[in-house]
């Protein structure tokens, strides 16, 4: 399993935290399985797709706060860590 996503980049939009990863994997990544950890509790997030293939990105919008702590777990069960 080659799974590799990067955080290109962290928005603060009002209320919302939008993150921006690119997959660097060779693996199609379906961000619908994912969970998403705000401050050590899951969140309710939106991905504005579903299927990640290679070398794409995808952004991840969560309602909340800064300063936190974003963990995002993959499908696969890789654990991803961001501190804002």
């Amino acid at each position: 399993m080659n799974e590799n996503l990067e955080l290109i980049n962290i928005t603060k939009l009002g209320d919302d935290i939008v993150l921006k990863l690119s997959n660097n994997g060779t693996e199609t990544l379906n961000s619908e399985h994912w969970t998403v950890m705000y401050n050590g509790t899951p969140k309710v997030y939106i991905a504005n797709q579903s299927y990640i293939t290679p070398l794409n990105k995808v952004e991840i919008t969560i309602n909340g706060s800064t300063p936190c702590r974003i963990s995002l777990i993959s499908e696969y069960g890789n654990k991803y860590y961001y501190k804002l």
